[in-house]
C-alpha cells in the first residue's frame, strides 16, 4: 500500500479448494514441479533435488508425499500464507482486497462487474461482454465437489483429509463473508 498509494487494489479470483486440487493433479504439479523443465515454478535445493518453492519448511514430508498429498500440502501452504497475510492487514488495507469466487464468477459474472468496476475506479463498457465471451463467461459449470472429493480422500493420509476439510470450510466462509 505505501508503495503504490491510493491507487492499490488487488482482484483475488478464489477457487474451491477441491477443484483447485483436481485440478493440478490432472496437470501433474504432483511430480512435475521442480523436474519437468516445462513446469516453471521457482525451486529449492534439498537433499540433491530440486522442489518447489512451496514446500519450504516440510521438504522431508514433501519427498515422501504421494502426487495428491503434495498437491494438497502445496496449496494449504499458499492458502496459509494468503489468509496470514490478509490476516496483519489493517481494516482500510482489508478494504483494498475484492475476492471473487471463481465458481461463482463463471457461471454468473454479471453481478460481479460493477462492484469490481467501482472497486477499481473504471466502469462496465460496451466492449465487456465481448471480453466475457472471449473467456466463455458465462458457462456452465458442474459442482461435482463430493465426487472428487471422495476420489480425493483415499488417496491421501489422514492428515491430508484433515487439510481438505480445514481448507474447505476456511473457503466456504470466506466466500460467504465476501458475498455481493
Amino acid at each position: 500500500h505505501e508503495a503504490f498509494g491510493e491507487g492499490l487494489r488487488i482482484v483475488e479470483l478464489i477457487r474451491h479448494p477441491v477443484d483447485l486440487i483436481d485440478s493440478w493433479l490432472r496437470r501433474g504439479w504432483g511430480t512435475r514441479l521442480g523436474t519437468d523443465p516445462l513446469a516453471f515454478t521457482f525451486c529449492i535445493r534439498h537433499r540433491g533435488q530440486d522442489l518447489p518453492y512451496y514446500a519450504i519448511g516440510w521438504e522431508e514430508t514433501y519427498l515422501s508425499a504421494s502426487p495428491a498429498g503434495r498437491v494438497i500440502r502445496m496449496i494449504q501452504s499458499l492458502w496459509d500464507q494468503s489468509q496470514t497475510i490478509f490476516a496483519s492487514l489493517n481494516a482500510e488495507e482489508k478494504r483494498l482486497v475484492f475476492y471473487v469466487p471463481f465458481e461463482s464468477f463463471i457461471q454468473r459474472p454479471w453481478p460481479y462487474l460493477e462492484p469490481l468496476a467501482q472497486f477499481i475506479g473504471s466502469e462496465t463498457t460496451r466492449h465487456t461482454a465481448s471480453a466475457l465471451k472471449r473467456q466463455k463467461c458465462p458457462r456452465k459449470y458442474e459442482d461435482n465437489m463430493a465426487p472428487k472429493r471422495l476420489m480425493l480422500e483415499q488417496q491421501v493420509s489422514p492428515d491430508e483429509k484433515d487439510m481438505i476439510r480445514r481448507l474447505v470450510e476456511e473457503y466456504e466462509t470466506l466466500v460467504e463473508n465476501a458475498a455481493i
